[in-house]
């Protein structure tokens, strides 16, 4: 094969190259399509609760490398192009060109056909995790509202009280009771207000959040702190959240029944030492008391990768190769 015909074969390379890359591209750019639905009807449901969320579908960062990628590759093209029409022709130098071109591409395709290859159907699950997060951390926060202004009044109440009260407390040697039930409210104020300090808006979640689970706490708190309507802001703030939940997600009666049986069932009471002295069982009380309302939770840390940032870094760098290969 004299060399001539092997630049002609090599021009061939070269077309059959870019039409695989052209078509890999088609097909990723029916995935980020799928993954534009997603996120819209995700968004939609951040914007109906007025949350921000940690973002796993990251399609528009991918659809804007994809984009550079596919402008990069015009260029590259235009570039080949015209070594094969230019009249003047150094063979030896436009075939080491096509050549190292030819190379270049084939890892192009090689790689996209392993982007496309990636499996992103999780990307909608790990989303709505994330917004079930932000849900929880909501409700918690308003819940938090309610049960600190409740605990505060209290401890107020014993800190302002009256001169005749408090010499009553002497006469009847109470006054160090008072001190540890005053000690008791103010371990429960701060234990849900370290717990508030951990709910950080739009990081990613740890855990698995089911919105059963949610509602289910929410309804056991409305049918025990009748009380609670007293805060009414606040109150009316849960209820609205119950009713955008109740909207936006389909619950079954029947689990919910069971969730919220099983949440009964882990709200008995703790177990109490025998010889545990009254201002113990007190303190106790009122650990059991953030514990059974959710304000200390032990979970096991679980990661909730996706390979979507993997991906959107792949075709950039690819986009980046091209780019170095234009500017040679």
């Amino acid at each position: 094969m004299n060399k001539n015909e092997y630049l002609k074969k090599l021009q061939n390379e070269n077309e059959k190259h870019i039409n695989n890359i052209s078509l890999l591209i088609k097909t990723l750019e029916f995935k980020i399509e799928t993954l534009k639905q997603s996120k819209k009807k995700t968004d939609r449901i951040c914007e109906r609760f007025d949350i921000v969320c940690y973002d796993y579908n990251l399609v528009y960062e991918m659809q804007e490398t994809k984009e550079k990628f596919i402008r990069n590759l015009k260029i590259l093209t235009k570039r080949i192009e015209e070594i094969v029409n230019r009249q003047s022709r150094n063979i030896d130098y436009d075939i080491q060109r096509i050549s190292s071109i030819n190379d270049l591409l084939d890892t192009y395709e090689v790689q996209l056909n392993s982007i496309n290859k990636n499996n992103l159907s999780n990307i909608e699950g790990l989303q709505l995790n994330a917004i079930k997060k932000e849900i929880y951390e909501k409700y918690m926060r308003i819940r938090a509202e309610i049960d600190r202004s409740i605990l505060k009044e209290k401890f107020d109440r014993m800190q302002n009280r009256n001169s005749i009260m408090k010499a009553l407390d002497n006469f009847f040697v109470l006054t160090e009771i008072r001190g540890k039930q005053k000690e008791n409210l103010f371990v429960a104020i701060q234990g849900i207000d370290d717990c508030n300090a951990k709910f950080k808006e739009g990081t990613e979640p740890t855990r698995e959040y089911k919105i059963i689970d949610i509602v289910a706490d929410i309804d056991i708190y409305f049918s025990e702190n009748r009380k609670a309507r007293k805060y009414r802001e606040s109150y009316n703030k849960l209820y609205e959240l119950r009713e955008k939940i109740n909207s936006t997600f389909s619950i079954e009666k029947s689990d919910l029944k069971n969730a919220i049986n099983e949440k009964y069932k882990s709200k008995l009471p703790m177990p109490v030492e025998k010889n545990m002295n009254k201002m113990k069982r007190k303190h106790q009380k009122a650990i059991e008391f953030l514990y059974k309302s959710g304000y200390i939770k032990t979970y096991e840390k679980v990661e909730y990768k996706s390979k979507m940032e993997i991906l959107v870094n792949k075709i950039k760098l690819l986009s980046e190769n091209v780019e170095r290969e234009i500017n040679k």
